[in-house]
């Protein structure tokens, strides 16, 4: 997984990441950790933006925490099978 944000605490609120996402739209580390707070907090839905954005940034991270192994997690739970498969097969 990419280091945090050196501007972002460890810890930082899904809130606090947004704010700073606004600025910095471009940062796969602040997304990274934003779609860890709402993985965590099981906000399924929510959490698409943000790792498709990661999937544009980075396409080749296949990484057990980068964007493509997440997705077919998220979409899973989402029931988003089509979906799913695309990603697995990617």
């Amino acid at each position: 997984m990419p280091e945090l944000s050196p501007e972002l605490p460890r810890r930082a609120s899904v809130e606090l990441i947004e704010a700073y996402l606004k600025d910095h739209p471009q940062n796969y580390a602040a997304l990274a950790q934003l779609a860890q707070q709402l993985i965590a907090g099981k906000k399924w839905a929510e959490v698409k933006a943000p790792l498709e954005k990661m999937r544009s940034l980075y396409p080749q991270d296949v990484s057990p925490a980068g964007a493509l192994a997440l997705l077919v997690q998220v979409y899973g739970e989402l029931g988003e099978n089509s979906a799913e498969r695309e990603v697995l097969e990617e």
